[in-house]
């Protein structure tokens, strides 16, 4: 969790902006990162995303294709141990890049055991994900390990070099 908690000190978002959490698994909270950004944010602004609408997730959409969001909506999008389930990565990349204003965080696993809910299709070096994101348009992309028992490789990338502090 410590890089975790590196990149909360450096995206410190102001009051008020809007957070996308893609992926939630069943948990209306889904990822660690909500209690990083999540509780600061205004409730009505903590949006999330899966395709299942059983799990009631504020908006029902498939990230690999194009989401009922309009462009550049939400200040910070996460996308938490999602990217290895889905077989068109690049696409929800794509599209994570579309909908996000200012700063995307993906982390992955990469050394981690096989876990086939619903699929695990990948796993991404850090290297990995500093190409893809750059590839699909952000800036400013850093990649680290995690330090945390997942030894999982985390990205973030902004939108536009205007946003840095």
């Amino acid at each position: 969790m410590q890089a975790h908690g590196k990149l909360a000190e450096k995206f410190q978002l102001k009051k008020g902006y809007s957070v996308l959490d893609i992926g939630i698994a069943g948990d209306p909270r889904p990822s660690g990162w909500y209690n990083l950004w999540g509780r600061r944010a205004n409730q009505d602004l903590y949006h999330t995303l899966d395709i299942d609408k059983r799990l009631e997730p504020t908006i029902v959409g498939d990230i690999t294709k194009r989401t009922p969001i309009d462009d550049s909506t939400y200040d910070l999008v996460i996308c938490s141990q999602t990217l290895e389930h889905l077989w068109d990565f690049r696409a929800a990349i794509a599209e994570i890049y579309r909908i996000t204003r200012n700063v995307a965080i993906i982390d992955v696993p990469f050394v981690y055991k096989y876990h086939r809910e619903p699929n695990d299709y990948w796993r991404f070096s850090k290297e990995a994900m500093h190409r893809l994101l750059e590839e699909a348009g952000f800036v400013n992309v850093e990649a680290l390990w995690s330090n945390g028992e997942r030894h999982t490789s985390i990205a973030t990338g902004r939108k536009s070099k205007e946003w840095l502090k």
